[in-house]
């Protein structure tokens, strides 16, 4: 893994997780207003095709523009996983506890990480694309990024984002 994953996975373990949702946030973002609402967006259809085709696209152009680092991809999603969920796994049991969160939100939130860290990762064969520069920061800055207020992405899109607001409680 690049020195900036490591970075990252490092920066995990003293992210201010979840401490400042419901706080403000800024006015390019939309807010949800509770962990309930919060919760609902992560499940829209919209956010999880923002999580998927991102995902997807990321892979299909570090596939096209480099097959030999393509070729690492999926051992180095394994070593991400393992190091991050020895960081979440204590933050989602006092989270989820506390705010009676259902398993999806530990999904969302894991593949948040995930493609942040894959973005970071493969950064030297392409841009990052959504996660990296417009999600991580608000889960630094002790918020939950949780949905997407724009049209859904659909299979095979390659790019750029529409136009939309990330969702942030």
């Amino acid at each position: 893994m690049n020195p900036k994953i490591e970075a990252i996975l490092d920066e995990l373990k003293h992210f201010p997780w979840f401490q400042h949702v419901g706080n403000p946030v800024s006015d390019d973002v939309e807010k949800a207003q509770t962990w309930k609402q919060a919760e609902a967006y992560c499940e829209t259809t919209t956010w999880e095709s923002v999580e998927l085709q991102v995902g997807n696209c990321l892979a299909y152009r570090v596939n096209r523009a480099n097959y030999n680092r393509f070729l690492q991809w999926n051992p180095i999603t394994v070593k991400i996983n393992e190091r991050i969920d020895g960081v979440l796994t204590s933050v989602f049991k006092e989270v989820t506890g506390r705010c009676g969160l259902g398993k999806r939100f530990s999904e969302c939130v894991g593949a948040d990480i995930t493609l942040s860290c894959l973005e970071a990762e493969f950064s030297d064969v392409c841009p990052p694309i959504f996660f990296l520069n417009q999600v991580l920061p608000w889960y630094r800055k002790g918020h939950y990024p949780c949905g997407w207020q724009g049209p859904e992405l659909k299979p095979g899109w390659d790019g750029p984002m529409p136009a939309g607001r990330l969702i942030v409680f």
